[in-house]
């Protein structure tokens, strides 16, 4: 396969519902809305990527359910260069609510992703030539922490875009070339590590960049001797789901 970029990750069907406000506890209320969409982390950066010239490949797993199979027929419509596991278990879901200014609540059940093992990825890595390596933390946080050292030790480059949020030890995550976290991210990464500020949080990890989203503020980029803040297009939010 000789494609620049891989990513490993998650294959999910998102179960959404457009609702005027969040319930509350024990709270009922009308929705507007219901859609199910193709979604899952890894599967939204590798579609992206690909859409925008990256060239990318991408490997994940998926039920042997109806789900699995209409995933399967939705990755081959996109043209995405691919290898998808099939498990006998369920493929992945998420459950999303979003309000009427764009904010989202999301449950998932792992299901399919949960079923990556390191021998999976053992033989995408001796099939692949790439240069980068994209992630996140929907498949388990030991095949999470084995890619990055295994693409460390192979002087890949290693992005990183730590949600949902897990405990990654400092010894893994100082192997990660670039961090893209939010803001509720950001604030839950600074706890982890005991830091206050973005500045500590490079100097205590080692990671050479962090982007940091912060919504309608935009994005700030920070690296070891600079920072530098970027303001976003003003546009009325819909669905940020998969942004």
């Amino acid at each position: 396969m000789e494609r620049s970029i891989l990513i490993i990750g998650s294959l999910n069907i998102d179960y959404s519902i457009y609702v005027e406000k969040f319930s509350r506890p024990g709270e009922t209320i009308k929705a507007k809305k219901f859609k199910v969409s193709y979604g899952g982390k890894g599967a939204n950066q590798a579609i992206a990527c690909d859409k925008v010239g990256g060239n990318a490949f991408f490997f994940g797993a998926l039920g042997s359910d109806e789900n699995g199979k209409s995933y399967k027929r939705y990755l081959k419509s996109n043209k995405l260069k691919h290898r998808v596991k099939k498990t006998s278990g369920t493929t992945g879901v998420a459950f999303i609510e979003i309000n009427e200014i764009g904010e989202n609540r999301i449950s998932i059940v792992q299901g399919a992703n949960y079923l990556i093992t390191k021998q999976d990825v053992d033989r995408i890595f001796n099939k692949s030539n790439f240069k980068y390596i994209i992630l996140q933390n929907e498949i388990p946080v030991d095949i999470t922490t084995y890619i990055i050292n295994k693409s460390f030790n192979q002087k890949r480059i290693v992005i990183f875009n730590p949600a949902p949020v897990v405990n990654i030890p400092l010894n893994v995550i100082s192997k990660v070339t670039y961090l893209i976290v939010n803001e509720t991210e950001l604030e839950d990464y600074l706890n982890i590590f005991d830091c206050k500020t973005i500045k500590e949080l490079l100097a205590k990890t080692k990671i050479p960049h962090i982007i940091s989203t912060k919504g309608v503020e935009g994005v700030s980029y920070d690296n070891h001797s600079r920072h530098l803040d970027i303001s976003s297009r003003k546009v009325v939010a819909i669905d940020s789901v998969g942004a």
